[in-house]
């Protein structure tokens, strides 16, 4: 269904009201005209109702074995149906020290750190979908992108990476990611 709601383009959306079991939801319905000829027609329509949070949604929120735990104030990820959502990893060993080294070393930590999180959600780096590195000097960004690049698999995932003005403990780097299920 998800495939099918990418291959559509909404035309008219309507929000409502719903009160179901004591409990008010926004129901979003939309009516849309597929754009490409998969199971339907072009000129046929389609309506899709969405429920936010979905009834029948399930979220299992994760922590690796691997890596210091901090579930106190956050889970390393949370799976959802089809995603998984991982927290951000700082260059970090299993003690929450911080590895010794410069960007590169720290680049390769937190690429590491998010491997053991992606195994511990049964996933890995070729399903991830989007990453975001955050560096404390854009300056860095060159030989962050050398690591990057070598450790990552092709093709690459999306990526944004900018310049945070204060990361965690100081560190010169984060990087967070969304994963396919």
């Amino acid at each position: 269904m998800f495939s099918k709601l990418l291959r559509t383009v909404a035309l008219h959306r309507s929000a409502v009201m719903s009160k179901t079991a004591g409990n008010r939801r926004s129901l979003m319905i939309l009516k849309c005209h597929q754009i490409d000829k998969v199971d339907r027609p072009a000129n046929k329509c389609q309506y899709f109702a969405t429920c936010f949070p979905p009834a029948t949604m399930s979220v299992e929120k994760l922590n690796s074995p691997e890596l210091s735990q901090f579930s106190h104030i956050l889970s390393h990820a949370t799976k959802v149906p089809g995603l998984i959502f991982l927290s951000g990893q700082t260059p970090t060993d299993a003690t929450g020290k911080v590895v010794e080294g410069g960007i590169k070393e720290h680049t390769a930590q937190c690429i590491s750190n998010l491997g053991k999180v992606l195994a511990a959600a049964g996933s890995s780096w070729e399903k991830v979908v989007k990453v975001n590195v955050f560096l404390d000097d854009m300056n860095n960004f060159a030989s962050m992108n050398e690591v990057y690049e070598k450790l990552l698999p092709n093709p690459k995932p999306a990526r944004t990476c900018i310049q945070a003005a204060k990361l965690p403990n100081g560190v010169d780097v984060e990087i967070e990611a969304i994963a396919a299920n």
